[in-house]
């Protein structure tokens, strides 16, 4: 757990630093809120899904996963109760290309014992 580490996701995550290191990243960084709503995104996502990052922003998690969603929904269940997550899933390549394969890790963002959101990190 991230123990409010992020502030509610928008404790300096868009500073220029911070942006410019994580779009250089491979793997797939995000924030997703309470509410399963995109509050970051890295470059990666453009890759791996299609979607630019600042195009997600605001979006919903089950738009962005479509057909994996559910089978990705106990993780993100689980994440929002506040329970780290760790699983490998196969992604389908945006391009009709053969599925990626991937490990993600999903971390709860909490403060003062409430759920605010969590981080993901994607990596082939």
């Amino acid at each position: 757990m991230t123990n409010g580490a992020l502030g509610g996701a928008d404790g300096g995550l868009e500073s220029p630093l911070v942006r410019a290191l994580v779009d250089n990243l491979p793997e797939m960084v995000a924030y997703w809120d309470a509410n399963q709503r995109c509050r970051f995104a890295n470059r990666a996502y453009e890759s791996w899904f299609g979607v630019r990052p600042e195009d997600l922003i605001g979006r919903e998690l089950r738009e962005l996963l479509g057909p994996i969603y559910k089978l990705n929904l106990p993780y993100i269940e689980g994440a929002l109760r506040g329970e780290e997550q760790r699983f490998e899933r196969e992604i389908p390549d945006p391009n009709g290309g053969p599925p990626r394969s991937s490990l993600a890790h999903y971390v709860p963002d909490v403060v003062d014992g409430k759920v605010l959101g969590f981080c993901v990190l994607v990596a082939d």
